[in-house]
């Protein structure tokens, strides 16, 4: 389940992009990861690379596969055991700054940045990371966005949508 080792980068990506001001689609607030929706989006993602993986293989090999693999309610009990301890949490402050923290999948980490916002489109850029400068990727702006109350973001094409509740 390759696709969800982003979670493990989201923390650069949130501190890099996140943010909205104003009216009532406005980040201003506390969010958190809605762990559920991200399940609930993540299961074709995983079903994708899963039969991905299959290419190739021969069509024996590549039946056997396809017999074992999970249906989407034990895939999402899986996804839901793997990221059980997983807590992002995102802070938009209406002055244009944010802070961002990421626990879980062993490896905590604190993040603060900017952000801006053009209708639904929340632009982040990270700033710092762990207490130092951000650099290379992590420095670069990312995209939110917010719609219906709610804030996402998609850290990489082949990732599952990741999907935050003011908390």
């Amino acid at each position: 389940m390759r696709t969800f080792m982003a979670l493990a980068l989201v923390a650069s990506f949130l501190a890099a992009g996140c943010g909205s001001k104003g009216s009532g689609d406005s980040p201003v607030g506390a969010w958190t990861l809605d762990l559920d929706q991200m399940v609930e989006a993540g299961i074709p993602v995983a079903q994708a690379e899963m039969r991905k993986q299959m290419e190739g293989m021969d069509a024996e090999q590549a039946k056997m596969m396809e017999a074992m693999m999970p249906a989407a309610d034990k895939l999402a009990e899986m996804m839901r055991a793997q990221f059980k301890d997983v807590k992002i949490e995102i802070v938009f402050a209406a002055d244009g700054t944010f802070t961002a923290s990421t626990k879980g999948m062993g490896k905590d980490e604190a993040s603060t940045g900017t952000w801006t916002q053009s209708g639904p489109k929340v632009t982040a850029t990270l700033k710092t990371k762990n207490g130092a400068p951000a650099e290379g990727e992590d420095a670069e702006p990312r995209e939110l966005t917010m719609k219906d109350g709610k804030l996402s973001m998609q850290p990489a094409p082949e990732a599952p949508v990741f999907y935050f509740t003011r908390k």
